[in-house]
């Protein structure tokens, strides 16, 4: 992670804890991944997970992250865990 993302995390945060703590509206996002059933695949994970995000610092959490999607090549598509190394 370079300075500025540092930086441009470390805002978001101090953003998402304000809101926070002043009683935000949130909206809630839950997604999951795999298959949830026993395997025999070694490193098989299945997830489940949740991002609560305050309604006034959403079009800014989500432009963050449509910029940070575009560096790691993905513009246009959903990143998928398994593409990632």
């Amino acid at each position: 992670m370079n300075t500025a993302q540092h930086c441009a995390a470390l805002q978001l945060r101090l953003i998402i804890t304000a809101a926070v703590q002043s009683s935000a509206t949130m909206n809630i996002y839950i997604d999951e991944a795999g298959a949830f059933l026993p395997t025999e695949r070694e490193n098989y994970v299945s997830s489940a997970t949740a991002l609560i995000v305050p309604v006034r610092t959403e079009e800014f959490l989500f432009h963050a992250f449509l910029n940070l999607r575009t560096s790691w090549g993905s513009p246009r598509s959903e990143i998928k865990g398994s593409t990632l190394s």
